[in-house]
């Protein structure tokens, strides 16, 4: 194997390394987000989070079902970009002709364009880590605020939803 074709490959991973970190964050802040709204229903709906279907999701299905929880639009159009990158490096990052996969400058392009589309990911997964910040914080606080009003009922509040 080339040392170029080395540094294609490693930068692939890498990419498609920071995608899962993104993806995950995701699941993450919309797991969180459902757990402020059943804590906010409780003792008027039953509310149950759909973990399941948040697990299984795509990335782009999770960016649309985290849309309605976030004021930062400049966001999501950011994870939306991010998304086309990913799903192309995904599907065709290893897909290389023996004639491609012989071409140092083509690699090196390549790997080029990969490492330029990680430190894409990269600072759009650093945002998303701020929208976790807050969204841990708004999950917080709509706990604390149920426990009050058990704390006044003298009752017991539910027990916070902690993610496995």
């Amino acid at each position: 194997m080339s040392v170029a074709f080395a540094r294609y490959k490693n930068a692939l991973v890498l990419c498609l390394s920071q995608y899962q970190f993104i993806e995950e964050s995701l699941r993450y802040c919309l797991i969180r987000c459902h757990a402020t709204a059943r804590f906010r229903l409780d003792g008027f709906l039953e509310y149950e989070i759909p973990l399941k279907a948040i697990e299984d999701a795509a990335v782009g299905r999770l960016i649309e079902w985290y849309k309605p929880y976030t004021k930062n639009q400049a966001l999501i159009a950011e994870l939306r970009k991010i998304k086309s990158a990913r799903d192309h490096i995904a599907h065709m990052g290893l897909v290389l002709s023996l004639e491609e996969q012989m071409d140092e400058g083509f690699l090196e392009q390549k790997a080029d364009e990969l490492d330029t589309s990680h430190t894409e990911a990269r600072q759009c997964f650093m945002r998303l880590l701020d929208e976790m910040r807050q969204t841990d914080e708004a999950v917080e606080r709509a706990y604390a605020l149920l426990r009050a009003e058990y704390e006044a009922r003298h009752t017991a509040p539910p027990q916070p939803f902690v993610q496995n």
